[in-house]
């Protein structure tokens, strides 16, 4: 069972390091949009899943870095084929693509080249903008929840840029399963999906918000998910719910009710109740320009704001690992720390650059959001 969550947590923590994302305190996926720069926050894995002693909540954060400036996209015809099938897809430049599984991570070519070698990853020359396609019949090992979402990856040629996209490879085989993968992804504004081990449809009867409903911090029942609260897409084996931020606060449940989505074969889904989940902390740059990035003076003082209580980092951007991670580094003094209090949430708020060296950090919140910080000389 062990291996199950450290297949995931590897996938999350190898990419980190290379993707951009504005949340921090949770898990990010390998899997990303060059078009929207998609990140996943944080994963909630099937309690099935878990080793003795775990229970199936947020898994830790790690943060990430910058994309490409320059526009590379994959266009894909579908966001999870059935396992057997074939993943058409158009890429807008020259170059080599690969299929892979998002437990290895897409910017390291050297590894995904040793992975065609083997067997484990599957390569071919694409040509800007002629459709092309990978047969899914050569994976290896794809399994339900540990292994279900692959990157297709395409290197320019003569450079070292990429680009990836994510789909589903779904074993339309097997019995719909009752605990599907809870995601909580951490855009402007945050979303969420429950990802099933099969290809899914709307049931007959059913209207798409119908199938969710949704419970704020102090309520005691459920209510309606209505369209000015949200929207809910059924893409593949995934069920999406897309919140608007105002009504939200800090705390919340969903619940996807009972026989929302089935199967090809009629099975229908369980009732899940997703929750307690939390709204990722904004956080807001006052000082130098009161941007979503700075550049900042050895020595000189942040000014920001954020709205819920909850920690705050200056670390360096490369930093990954666990919340007692970034705090053994704040306390070698490569990076700074604040506790922010109930009570000076929204105010004004300041860390210092001072001792810190020049270079990359994130300003974030554990749990939060995140601004790019520039420390030069």
């Amino acid at each position: 069972m062990r291996k199950r969550v450290k297949a995931l947590l590897s996938s999350f923590l190898a990419c980190s390091a290379l993707l951009a994302g504005t949340a921090f305190g949770a898990v990010v996926s390998a899997s990303e949009r060059t078009d929207e720069a998609q990140q996943k926050g944080s994963v909630i894995v099937p309690a099935d899943t878990l080793s003795e002693g775990m229970t199936p909540s947020a898994l830790p954060y790690v943060p990430a870095a910058e994309l490409w400036e320059q526009k590379m996209e994959i266009t894909s015809q579908s966001k999870a084929v059935a396992l057997g099938d074939s993943i058409y897809f158009t890429s807008s430049v020259n170059g080599t693509a690969y299929l892979s599984s998002t437990i290895m991570p897409p910017y390291n070519v050297s590894a995904l080249n040793v992975g065609v070698k083997a067997g484990n990853v599957l390569s071919r020359e694409v040509v800007a903008g002629e459709p092309t396609s990978f047969s899914t019949a050569g994976l290896r090992n794809v399994s339900f929840p540990e292994n279900y979402t692959f990157n297709i990856t395409v290197y320019q040629t003569g450079t070292s840029r990429y680009t990836v996209s994510e789909v589903q490879v779904l074993d339309d085989s097997k019995r719909l399963t009752s605990q599907p993968v809870q995601i909580h992804y951490g855009d402007t504004p945050e979303y969420f999906s429950f990802d099933y081990n099969r290809m899914l449809r709307l049931a007959p009867g059913k209207s798409l918000n119908s199938i969710i409903e949704l419970k704020l911090e102090g309520e005691q029942k459920f209510k309606a998910f209505d369209r000015n609260q949200g929207a809910v897409e059924v893409v593949g084996g995934r069920v999406y719910v897309y919140l608007e931020q105002a009504p939200l606060g800090r705390n919340f449940y969903l619940k996807l009710r009972t026989g929302s989505v089935m199967s090809s074969d009629g099975h229908r889904n369980k009732e899940v109740i997703s929750g307690p989940l939390k709204s990722f902390i904004p956080i807001h740059l006052i000082s130098h320009g009161a941007q979503t990035s700075a550049t900042v003076k050895k020595g000189e003082e942040i000014e920001f704001s954020i709205d819920y209580p909850g920690t705050v980092y200056l670390s360096p951007s490369m930093l990954v690992g666990s919340k007692e991670d970034f705090d053994k580094t704040a306390a070698k003094g490569l990076a700074k720390k604040l506790e922010v209090s109930a009570g000076q949430a929204k105010q004004p708020l300041k860390i210092s650059t001072r001792g810190l060296q020049a270079g990359r950090y994130m300003l974030h919140v554990w749990s939060g959001h995140s601004i790019v910080i520039e420390i030069v000389d």
